[in-house]
């Protein structure tokens, strides 16, 4: 290609050119050059990336062409850029050192790539990648600079949160290697991909043992456990219970494991996290505790809550079933608390654990052996067939068994020691509530003892009355206490000269529903009941009261009243602050008030009651023991309890007359008294002859009906104020 220039001269009259002058260039080169910039620069305009060219000679190196890729990036046009600095972009946040690595190869002319922190014109801001090229003429002097810019902003920020995610990430495993549960994590597979140290710690298994080998093949026991929480944990995407584990010892532990199903961003599940505390050493304790609430520790037989728990379960039954019969059968060791005072707790003890072994052996099949309390024993036995006669055989041949089996002599330390044992027996067959079992079963117990013991007794008819009346009165008596029906009456005490020297308070019950009860009737069962503890309270404050009234009256301030207390209200806790908190109310010569307290009390737990009656005798009163040498007392620990009169019971003086025996016992203990400086006292002394005699003996206080039956107080005051009044003429 060329470029043609001429002229042409000269020109003729009529001015036609005569001859054409000119000259031809050759531009091929230049128009392939013009093309190429062309091109290029079409190219330029079009590619992605940012492109920006600033001119190096200046000092402050102004724009002088951006592409529409640098326009769209930064949002400003082309106008807005031309002649600015080409730093202008730049955030103040742009790390410094970024900066200084700019200025360094510029001034150096070389290229570099930097990641900058720029401002777009509407205010936001991007992570920019810029390659930077710098431009020389051909002389080497630097001229200008190429900038190529991308937005990387995702690719940093992406960047930043794997950053992010790995540092916490190892935060992470740095806490659960700390954490004190055993951590693992297995896959969908059940290889295992995490193990923190106390799993090895726990397991025995190191972390390079375990990664990547399936957990089923090292730990886990009970596949059926597991597939139970398999299925929970992809229901619900979380499980938690007991399992059993084994470690690389072969021993086998129990866990307490936490599973939680680890999902990735798209929600599909992609591990377990597993978190397994070691509850073993807590399983044992709680199972030596549910153990011990459960089986008596001395037996090792189940106690009264699970014989009441194994009855509720077989009486249910029982009613909803057309054939099932049951027998319960309670037994104890006649005279086992001679062995304990005798021997010591240890032998009664060794006793206790020998008689449990020879009942076990006397059971058969799926019966039934619990130790009740103290030395009673229960053995429940049930059939589901219809014939009730095989059942009633075979409780029988189970009692004479039992009762063959305790006969045989006993090897206690090397003692021989030979013993006996009563039962009560209850058969029933439907619709009975356990503690009613249990109740028929102990009143043939009593009756058992009552008519001999070392035998067999059912509980029948007559016993179900006296059971049903027992019920009545303890009823009643509850209603009794509310209702305020008891009275307090008085028998006198009198000297040898028939002198009324006090009285002995005796409780009295009118019921509006009953009647007049004896005491002999409802005494005990307030004492099995627990219920003469509010009465003996009651019996306790009215003697007060009336010795406050007699307080204030000269012929009577001298008297003094013995009130009968119960071993149960005895041994009470806080009976000595309740008589100490009663007493503070009252003005009367508390000498006057004798607690009367039988053999009975006296016979267990001697330092105790020794220690609560000094306590009380600090409050000024005085003790009397009644009923003396009816009971099983130990005669080398009486000179430590502090009494201040023996009783003689009314079965020796009632035939001290005629029977040498008792008149020996009377003797006895009137001799007994008067050694360690005690009085005495004998009650039921009906005739003038026995008074003669207990007086010869030297026995010098009665009280009887000879002298009075006991009396309302107001007919024993009209007595006393008479009495007062012929003395006084």
């Amino acid at each position: 290609m060329a470029l043609v220039k001429g002229s042409l001269l000269p020109h003729d009259q009529l001015g036609n050119p005569i001859r054409v002058s000119g000259i031809q260039v050759d531009i091929t080169v230049r128009k392939t050059q013009e093309e190429a910039l062309r091109l290029n620069h079409a190219a330029i305009e079009a590619v992605q990336s940012g492109l920006v060219i600033a001119d190096a000679r200046a000092d402050d190196m102004p724009i002088v062409y951006v592409n529409p890729a640098f326009e769209k990036i930064t949002g400003y046009n082309t106008k807005e850029m031309l002649g600015q600095n080409c730093r202008f972009l730049n955030d103040k946040t742009t790390d410094r050192s970024q900066l200084d690595l700019l200025k360094k190869a510029l001034a150096q002319g070389k290229p570099i790539t930097l990641i900058l922190h720029n401002k777009r014109k509407d205010g936001t801001y991007f992570w920019n990648e810029l390659y930077i090229s710098p431009v020389m003429n051909d002389q080497g002097s630097l001229t200008h600079f190429v900038g190529i810019q991308n937005d990387v902003s995702e690719r940093v920020q992406a960047s930043a949160q794997k950053e992010s995610l790995l540092i916490k990430l190892k935060e992470q495993s740095s806490l659960l290697d700390k954490a004190t549960d055993a951590i693992f994590v297995p896959d969908l597979s059940q290889k295992i991909t995490y193990w923190n140290n106390s799993a090895f710690e726990l397991f025995g298994w190191s972390e390079k043992e375990v990664m990547g080998k399936t957990i089923d093949h090292l730990i886990n026991v009970n596949s059926d456990e597991l597939k139970a929480a398999n299925d929970c944990l992809s229901e619900f995407g979380e499980w938690r219970g007991e399992l059993q584990k084994i470690k690389k010892s072969g021993e086998i532990i129990i866990v307490d494991a936490h599973w939680t199903l680890v999902n990735d961003d798209s929600g599909r599940p992609i591990s377990t996290l597993v978190v397994n505390t070691d509850i073993t050493q807590r399983k044992a304790v709680e199972n030596r505790i549910k153990y011990i609430a459960y089986h008596d520790e001395l037996t090792a037989l189940p106690n009264r809550v699970s014989l009441m728990n194994h009855l509720e379960t077989i009486t249910q039954n029982a009613n909803t079933s057309n054939s099932f019969s049951m027998t319960v059968m309670i037994l104890d060791i006649d005279d086992f608390k001679k062995l304990n005072d005798t021997f010591g707790h240890f032998m009664g003890d060794l006793l206790l654990q020998e008689v449990a072994r020879r009942l076990k052996a006397c059971l058969m099949g799926n019966n039934f052996l619990a130790r009740f309390g103290g030395d009673e024993y229960v053995l429940v036995l049930h059939d589901r067939s219809e014939n009730f006669h095989l059942l009633k055989q075979f409780t029988e041949l189970v009692a004479k068994n039992v009762l063959a089996a305790i006969h045989e002599p006993f090897n206690l330390e090397n003692y021989e020691y030979f013993s006996s044992t009563s039962i009560g027996v209850s058969i029933v067959e439907r619709g009975i509530i356990p503690s009613d079992l249990i109740k028929q079963a102990d009143l043939a117990l009593t009756e058992a003892k009552k008519t001999g013991k070392n035998k067999i007794q059912y509980f029948d008819e007559n016993l179900q009355n006296q059971l049903l009346a027992r019920t009545k009165i303890e009823f009643q008596l509850r209603r009794a206490i509310l209702r305020e029906e008891f009275e307090l009456y008085l028998q006198p005490q009198v000297d040898k000269d028939s002198k009324v020297i006090g009285c002995e308070g005796l409780i009295r019950w009118h019921s509006e529903t009953l009647g007049t009860v004896s005491p002999a009737d409802f005494i005990p069962i307030a004492e099995e009941s627990g219920l003469i503890i509010p009465i003996g309270d009651w019996v306790l404050e009215t003697g007060c009261n009336i010795l406050q009234e007699w307080h204030s009256i000269s012929h009577l301030s001298h008297l003094s009243i013995a009130i009968n207390v119960s071993a149960g209200q005895f041994k009470h806790v806080g009976f000595i602050d309740k008589c100490a908190d009663l007493l503070n109310g009252f003005s009367f010569d508390r000498n006057n008030l004798k607690l009367e307290l039988t053999e009975s009390v006296l016979a267990e737990d001697k330092e105790l009651i020794i220690s609560q009656m000094l306590a009380i005798k600090k409050l000024g009163l005085r003790f009397s023991l009644d009923d003396f040498g009816t009971g099983y007392s130990s005669l080398s620990y009486l000179k430590y309890f502090p009494l201040s009169q023996l009783k003689i019971d009314q079965s020796f003086v009632r035939d001290i007359l005629v029977d040498e025996n008792d008149a020996a016992i009377a003797r006895t203990i009137i001799r007994l008294a008067d050694s360690l400086g005690l009085q005495v006292i004998a009650e039921g002394v009906e005739t003038q002859e026995q008074k003669n005699i207990l007086y010869e003996m030297g026995c010098e206080q009665y009280q009887g009906y000879l002298f009075s039956r006991p009396l309302p107080k107001n007919q024993i005051e009209d007595m006393l104020n008479d009495a007062h009044s012929k003395l006084s003429q």
